[in-house]
């Protein structure tokens, strides 16, 4: 498990260094741009500030979770990852992996620390108004990714390409959305965006528990695909 974790921070520390220097941008300028389209008076502009604190967050979240699959692909090239489970069992495998991701998710919250702070000092009412319902969309955000990527990986491991696994698991995200819209629009249900936001922070325990299912989901295609042999 220490090799993974150690791998992966050294392999990573760029996309790690990125999403801190990313974060320390956006915890500029977020305020900025909340301010000053909040001042311009438009109705449009007005719908782009409330956006600018939930962009800031998602945006600087994101960097560290996208260097998990990005990762797990070039050590499945490379080899490394077949070398690594056949020092270990294939469920301690899948248990370090995913405690590398649980890392990940800890530096994502840490680079989302700073734009909220910012957002905290510089934004009238958002610690009062906003604050509670980002940190909630933030966790939901993050634990989405995991759950994601994981399903990413276990493709990868099958695929031996991170793009068609990405692209396969897309499609199958896109195909439920389309359904869920499609669902709504029958039942003559407006879609507001900033309500699904709202809906999703509000919800986080159900977010929570599609992520342990995604990751079940992974980790069972994952177990499978090694004992098939497929990362040999």
């Amino acid at each position: 498990m220490k090799g993974m974790i150690t791998q992966w921070l050294y392999s990573c520390k760029w996309f790690l260094l990125g999403g801190l220097g990313l974060s320390v941008a956006l915890a500029v300028a977020a305020p900025v741009l909340y301010n000053s389209f909040m001042n311009s008076g438009d109705p449009q502009g007005v719908m782009m500030a409330m956006m600018m604190p939930i962009l800031a967050l998602l945006f600087s979240v994101a960097v560290p979770m996208e260097s998990l699959s990005s990762n797990f692909a070039n050590m499945i090239l490379c080899r490394f990852q077949a070398f690594t489970v056949t020092t270990m069992k294939p469920i301690k495998f899948c248990f370090s992996h995913l405690a590398v991701w649980g890392i990940a998710a800890v530096c994502s919250a840490v680079c989302a620390i700073l734009p909220i702070i910012s957002m905290s000092m510089f934004i009238d009412g958002y610690t009062d108004n906003m604050l509670l319902d980002n940190i909630k969309l933030g966790v939901s955000y993050i634990a989405f990714c995991m759950g994601f990527d994981y399903i990413i990986g276990a493709l990868t491991i099958k695929l031996k390409s991170r793009d068609k696994a990405s692209i396969l698991a897309l499609v199958v995200g896109m195909g439920i959305g389309i359904a869920a819209i499609i669902i709504a629009a029958a039942n003559n249900i407006d879609v507001d965006l900033m309500e699904v936001v709202t809906a999703i922070g509000n919800n986080w325990y159900i977010v929570a528990g599609g992520m342990v299912a995604l990751i079940a989901a992974g980790m069972a295609l994952m177990l499978n695909f090694i004992r098939k042999g497929e990362l040999s």
